[in-house]
């Protein structure tokens, strides 16, 4: 269980004279706080060290204090949810100090969900995806994600937008 890629190994011992060896390995799902570093969380949110060279590219970024690294796998599981019905993806997500959560989507839309329960925060997304469809009915949500720089959803009944620049948001299009 000191090798890094191992997270369980169980012996069991079969009479008369056999032992069986469970080995059950650290299947990556995100990289932990940089994209350098040699440090990843797996499905079960727990951090472990490997080496990058064996690790896909494309994971999401989790930031935080390692003691909250399966509360963050848990957040980052529902808000994926909400983001890949929209053809998104959540590429970081991080957790402050002071219990304020922030994501940013592939694309580069970075959203503030401020504090709460993980019930609040989806429902501040759901809100949020709602209320694009709301001020862009005629493009796809995917779209209308792209024309956004950034999106704070710590209001109680609404969010506020910053908008990409008209020229970025031609290229994008």
């Amino acid at each position: 269980e000191k090798t890094p890629w191992v997270r369980r190994a169980l012996l069991h011992r079969q009479f008369p004279g056999t032992l069986s060896v469970q080995i059950e390995e650290h299947i990556p799902a995100a990289w932990w706080q940089e994209e350098d570093s040699t440090t990843f969380v797996n499905g079960f949110g727990e951090v472990f060290e490997a080496n990058p060279a064996d690790i896909p590219e494309d994971l999401p970024v989790f930031k935080g204090q390692e003691d909250q690294s399966q509360r963050i796998m848990n957040m980052y599981v529902a808000l994926e949810r909400e983001a890949v019905q929209r053809g998104m993806k959540v590429q970081e997500i991080g957790l402050s100090r002071g219990g304020a959560w922030s994501a940013t989507l592939d694309g580069g839309v970075h959203l503030e969900l401020g504090r709460g329960s993980d019930r609040d925060l989806q429902s501040r997304l759901q809100r949020f995806f709602a209320g694009l469809v709301q001020i862009y009915p005629d493009k796809p949500a995917r779209e209308a994600l792209l024309m956004i720089a950034s999106a704070d959803l710590r209001y109680q009944n609404g969010f506020s937008l910053r908008l990409r620049a008209a020229t970025a948001q031609q290229g994008q299009t």
